[in-house]
């Protein structure tokens, strides 16, 4: 196993998302969300809609 460097990880990420990309994420009640009864997760999905001054990825998750 290869192990990479966090700063090498992020740098390599913010290379390769862009804004409008969707990703498909697993989301719990430490994220706000309230999961259906006997489930721990819900599934959602996260669209990149810009980048902060640190190059964070911000968006928004959409609610089906």
């Amino acid at each position: 196993m290869i192990e990479i460097p966090g700063n090498v990880l992020q740098n390599m990420v913010r290379q390769t998302v862009d804004v409008g990309d969707v990703f498909l994420v697993e989301m719990d009640r430490s994220d706000g969300i309230t999961p259906k009864d006997g489930d721990e997760t819900r599934k959602k999905f996260f669209v990149v809609l810009g980048f902060d001054d640190e190059g964070n990825a911000y968006g928004g998750v959409i609610i089906i």
